[in-house]
């Protein structure tokens, strides 16, 4: 199977499609201290969520564990992810540096970091500058610093500030 994406825009070009997707929230405690493991994404060099968008055919949970691999090397299997929610409207558009536009509708799960493992053989996907394991408060600083969307991908803003606000309320999961 091709990309399906891929296969859309060589027919529609640049114009506005509504893209089903995941995001994976990958967070481990160190120290005391909730991280979560985003990506600097190459394409807008910006920090977001793990995640992508469907195949024809796909589940979402499919979906979640393959982009995971692709973009961090790490494996695990969809009964570890947990739902938290689904991402739509306003928000969760972005314009892309190529000028394809994107309506996102994000199914967003949770997965603790001890339920993968690191595919050492795993070739990372281009769309991954770097990853990085960033705390709760450094997150919230970077949010609050009124340039949000200079440091997420815009898309993922209102989901970052959910885990923040809402799936870590406290430092501690709510879910």
């Amino acid at each position: 199977m091709g990309n399906y994406v891929q296969d859309l825009r060589k027919l529609v070009g640049h114009m506005p499609l509504q893209l089903p997707g995941t995001g994976v929230l990958v967070w481990r405690e160190n120290n005391g201290k909730i991280e979560i493991l985003l990506q600097l994404r190459s394409d807008h060099n910006k920090w977001g969520l793990l995640g992508g968008g469907i195949e024809l055919g796909e589940s979402y949970q499919l979906c979640a564990v393959r982009e995971l691999h692709q973009e961090s090397g790490l494996v695990t299997s969809e009964d570890k992810l947990k739902l938290l929610g689904v991402y739509a409207g306003p928000a969760h558009v972005s314009v892309h540096p190529n000028g394809d536009v994107v309506y996102h509708t994000v199914v967003l799960y949770a997965l603790k970091y001890e339920d993968t493992a690191l595919d050492t053989e795993a070739e990372i996907s281009s769309e991954t500058r770097k990853l990085g394991w960033l705390t709760l408060p450094e997150i919230r600083a970077l949010l609050e610093d009124g340039e949000e969307a200079t440091h997420f991908f815009p898309n993922n803003v209102p989901i970052i500030w959910d885990i923040v606000d809402k799936y870590f309320a406290g430092g501690f999961p709510q879910f």
